[in-house]
Order: C-alpha cells, then structure tokens, then sequence
C-alpha cells in the first residue's frame, strides 16, 4: 500500500484562489510527510453545498500544547 492514499469524490470542484489552495495542500501534505507516519490519507467529499477536506496519518499526533498555536504564522 502506498504512503499516500486519497479517497475524493469524483467530480468535484473547489471555488478559490488555485494559488493558496495549492499552497494549503502542498504545506499539509508536506507536514503530514515529514512529520507524521503512514498511511496518509486525504479525503474530500461532497455534504450539501460544502466541500469538506480531510487529512489523517499514522504519527503520534500534535502536542496539546501546541494546538492553541499551530495556526500561526511561523
């Protein structure tokens, strides 16, 4: 089984900016490589008008303590 598995609704469409989304994408998978553990999966689904994204790994996760700044900018 490979290090990145996807599960995507076929067909579907995410409106914005491709510029950050792409950003946002490459700096998620990038963290969820480099710091996480297989299998990564990244899941994308269609729920009435929103297009909810999600990722998960194997790793042990982000210290709690963390968690109040891991939005920051660094």
């Amino acid at each position: 089984m490979g290090r990145l598995q996807r599960r995507v609704d076929y067909g579907l469409a995410v409106r914005g900016d491709d510029t950050r989304l792409r950003r946002v994408f490459a700096n998620l998978l990038d963290s969820a490589v480099r710091h996480g553990a297989p299998p990564i999966m990244v899941t994308a689904a269609r729920a009435g008008r929103a297009r909810p994204g999600n990722g998960h790994d194997g790793g042990p996760g982000t210290d709690a303590r963390f968690l109040p700044h891991a939005t920051e900018r660094f």
